[in-house]
């Protein structure tokens, strides 16, 4: 007779791993296609959302939305350093890159880009979630003057 030592996957774990698949799929993340997609009822789901939540393994872009938080190895130690003859080193941990001055211009220039890159996803986030805040203080709004 064998047992079959494997913990079996928490709530949680179906949970995140249903939030990390849909989103890698490119499909909406929400606590109904969470439900949906592991099985679960809504209100176990709402509990998992809330601990990922607090454990900063996801987060709402915005209001009934969400997305996995990468989770990376702790950051390496960087430098550069500039040679008298016009080398250029870059370590990054244990390993060294030696590049010629126009090599480092280029990969400034690609980081440059990519922190822009960055920098234009979070602003169309964030007016994302105040357009819909606004929106919806609008609807209270006129709700409110209608009601009066």
């Amino acid at each position: 007779m064998s047992t079959n030592t494997a913990d079996p996957k928490t709530n949680r774990d179906r949970a995140y791993e249903a939030i990390c698949e849909l989103h890698e799929a490119g499909q909406p993340v929400t606590r109904d296609t969470i439900a949906v997609l592991t099985g679960l009822k809504r209100g176990v789901v709402d509990e998992q959302i809330s601990v990922l939540k607090e454990r900063e393994l996801i987060y709402a872009p915005v209001r009934g939305s969400y997305r996995p938080i990468k989770q990376l190895p702790p950051a390496r130690p960087i430098s550069k350093t500039v040679l008298p003859d016009g080398w250029v080193l870059w370590e990054i941990g244990d390993q060294l890159l030696r590049l010629t001055p126009h090599e480092d211009r280029v990969l400034g220039s690609m980081a440059a880009m990519s922190g822009m890159q960055l920098s234009q996803i979070e602003l169309g986030q964030h007016t994302g979630v105040l357009v819909n805040t606004v929106r919806e203080e609008l609807r209270r709004l006129k709700q409110d003057l209608g009601g009066a």
